[in-house]
C-alpha cells in the first residue's frame, strides 16, 4: 500500500504542476496573439502608407492618364 500511496502523491503533485504550466501557457498564448496582431497591424500600414514592399517583392504603381 505504502508504493501506492507514493504514487499517488506524485501524480496529484504533478497534476498541480501541469494545471499552473497549461495556465501559463495560455497567457503566453494571448501574449503571442496581441504581438503578431499589432505587428500586423504595424505591417499594413508601413505597406499602404508608405508604400514599402519586402525582400523579394516587385512594386507596381498603375497611373491613370
Amino acid at each position: 500500500m505504502k508504493r501506492e500511496e507514493e504514487l499517488a502523491k506524485q501524480i496529484e503533485y504533478q497534476e498541480q504542476i501541469n494545471k499552473r504550466l497549461k495556465v501559463r501557457n495560455e497567457a503566453l498564448r494571448a501574449q503571442i496573439k496581441d504581438l503578431r496582431k499589432g505587428e500586423d497591424a504595424v505591417e499594413e500600414h508601413v505597406r499602404a502608407e508608405l508604400q514599402y514592399i519586402k525582400d523579394g517583392e516587385v512594386f507596381y504603381r498603375i497611373v491613370e492618364k
